[in-house]
């Protein structure tokens, strides 16, 4: 018997959903084993669409507990808000395409944010979706890495050197899962910087106090005269040539509260 395809939507079903559609098909073409077959199927391999819809779901609940315990919101304010709406409809989407612990999370936070903090935009709050939609697990974690300042060396001597690839190569004893992985890495840094989340200055003065910690002076890539201690220095060489401080922009900080931050 010819199983037609018609039914199956290659965008809207994972593998897993088509194998056990095809397979729920193959089996009713037998009606002498379907009942007990079919039963057997779906008790043994529940269709992973509507199982992630199902754990999507409850985590949608527990933001919206969290919402009437921590927030004083209520159902009826939640319903009618306008925002809060349009963000759930976005983050359900990303969910269910993700298998991801830490990205689901992220998207239960930002959806958290949605609904209590008032000062971002609705233009803002779809860039950051849009970007989570696209970002990896990776991409969050190196920019979380830099959040208070990264101070760092590159291994690089010669005055025309990639900054980029040089942060790159430095964060490659960062992160085990990086391991002879540079391109990678290069790659999820690039796009960091890309989309104005990431930026990197000259360290031009560098201070060491007794504790251990640094305070760093430098320029920004605007002339702004910046000073700071960066929380991250494990990475520098203060007798080298070229000295550096990473951290996130404006806009990577917003981003990193909106997916990450639910206090």
């Amino acid at each position: 018997m010819t199983i037609e395809t018609d039914g199956i939507d290659p965008i809207m079903e994972s593998e897993g959903d088509k194998a056990h559609r095809v397979v729920r098909t193959m089996i009713g073409a037998f009606p002498i084993f379907s009942g007990t077959a079919l039963e057997v199927l779906n008790a043994l391999i529940e269709p992973p669409l509507e199982k992630r819809k199902r754990e999507w779901m409850i985590e949608i609940t527990k933001v919206v507990n969290d919402l009437q315990k921590r927030f004083d919101y209520d159902i009826e304010t939640l319903s009618n808000n306008e925002q809060f709406i349009s963000v759930l409809l976005h983050t359900s989407q990303i969910a269910i395409k993700n298998h991801q612990l830490e990205k689901i999370n992220t998207l239960k936070v930002a959806l958290l944010n949605s609904a209590r903090n008032r000062e971002l935009t609705d233009d803002q709050q779809f860039i950051f979706l849009r970007l989570l939609d696209e970002f990896t697990v990776p991409h969050i974690k190196i920019l979380e890495s830099t959040a208070l300042g990264f101070c760092w060396s590159p291994r690089a001597s010669e005055p025309e050197h990639n900054v980029w690839l040089e942060f790159s190569r430095m964060l490659l004893g960062e992160f085990d899962e990086f391991k002879d992985k540079t391109d990678l890495i290069y790659q999820i840094v690039s796009d960091l910087e890309s989309r104005k989340l990431l930026r990197t200055f000259k360290a031009q003065n560098i201070q060491t106090f007794e504790n251990g910690d640094i305070s760093v002076m430098g320029t920004s890539e605007w002339g702004q005269l910046l000073s700071f201690k960066p929380a991250k220095h494990h990475r520098l060489e203060t007798n080298a040539r070229f000295k550096y401080v990473t951290l996130p922009t404006q806009l990577g900080i917003e981003f990193l509260n909106y997916v990450l931050c639910d206090e």
